[in-house]
């Protein structure tokens, strides 16, 4: 397993960051993910607790489940199912604060690769890519963000 950290201060307050993160079907605008959208709505928001959402990158294919729903602080997901690759997932975290009127974002995500023999190698090196992959997530939302 690894664990990716990324952190952004924005300046844009927490409640805009907030409906960005949990604006799911709103990630297609980020370069790089191709589908987004809710397969089964949470409750009591259609984004919240319990929500299922697909995320397309690249030609692999997230199903995620929303485990923690804390408007507008907190939200943790856990993918439920991945293809082509199969990701052992330990879980999400992204924990937002409001800071001299913008909003620091702390998020992290733990995974790996269960493979025989070749799978600590491929989870490094899967590791580096989405370490990569949501540093640029979070760079690309920041300057988004801001603008506005």
């Amino acid at each position: 397993m690894f664990t990716a950290k990324m952190h952004a201060y924005i300046r844009a307050p927490i409640e805009r960051v907030w409906a960005f993160i949990s604006d799911y079907e709103g990630y297609e605008r980020v370069p790089g993910v191709k589908r987004a959208r809710i397969l089964k709505p949470g409750n009591p928001e259609r984004a919240g607790l319990g929500a299922i959402r697909e995320i397309r990158v690249q030609g692999v294919v997230f199903e995620e489940e929303i485990t923690r729903f804390e408007a507008p602080n907190r939200l943790c997901y856990r993918i439920t199912r991945s293809r082509p690759i199969r990701i052992e997932h330990e879980g999400g975290d992204m924990q937002l604060t409001a800071r001299d009127g913008g909003t620091d974002v702390h998020w992290t995500t733990t995974m790996g690769l269960d493979l025989p023999l070749v799978g600590g190698v491929l989870t490094r090196a899967l590791g580096m890519v989405v370490q990569r992959k949501f540093d640029g997530f979070l760079a690309w939302a920041k300057r988004d963000l801001e603008r506005r």
